[in-house]
């Protein structure tokens, strides 16, 4: 007799013989979620609450292409479009004691691979602001597809620079190419789409 059970997130699969049965029982595990998704990585052993590390980002609210906001990002002499931007703000709607902004936006490179773009204020301080000092503002521009030679990796952290105003958020500072090391100024404009939560 063969059964599946579900038990903490865990599907497990037991499979048991009669008397006579000359196999043995087993019982097979996967770690993988019941929904499919990957687990979410844990932080290091030895991080503690006071380290903005040991937090990972927040999970973005999901892009809705349909009718939802849209944001462009220049980096020296490229610029890339992107639908479906959608912001998250405060630390209710981020999830996070740690991130009082969360964006995402997907796109596409001129090759045809897949972009991710995210933008993020960080403060640790319990205060869940948006400016002031002692805060980490990020902008990244990632190749979703191929992650050890990617076409497109650059980022942007400062103690400032992305701005929001209303729904409208911009963004302007230096760059990194993570493949390179070059740098560049950029910008980003947005727009948070109706899939926000603000």
């Amino acid at each position: 007799m063969t059964g599946l059970f579900m038990m903490g997130g865990l599907l497990i699969l037991a499979g048991c013989g009669s008397d006579d049965d000359s196999s043995s029982d087993a019982a097979l595990e996967s770690s993988v979620p019941s929904d499919g998704g990957a687990e979410s990585p844990s932080p290091p052993a030895d991080a503690t609450d006071d380290d903005p590390a040991a937090e990972p980002a927040p999970p973005p609210p999901a892009a809705d292409a349909e009718g939802s906001g849209q944001a462009t990002l220049t980096i020296g002499d490229e610029t890339w479009e992107f639908e479906g931007f959608v912001c998250a703000v405060g630390y209710a709607n981020t999830e996070s004691d740690l991130f009082s902004l969360s964006t995402n936006a997907f796109g596409v490179h001129s090759d045809g691979t897949r972009l991710q773009m995210q933008a993020s204020i960080d403060d640790d301080s319990g205060q869940d602001r948006l400016s002031g000092e002692g805060l980490g503002h990020t902008v990244s521009l990632d190749d979703i597809e191929d992650f050890e030679n990617p076409v497109v990796s650059w980022e942007m952290i400062a103690d400032s620079g992305i701005t929001l105003d209303g729904t409208s958020l911009t963004a302007e500072g230096t760059f990194r190419d993570f493949g390179t090391g070059a740098e560049a100024p950029g910008r980003l404009d947005a727009d948070c789409g109706p899939g926000s939560r603000m």
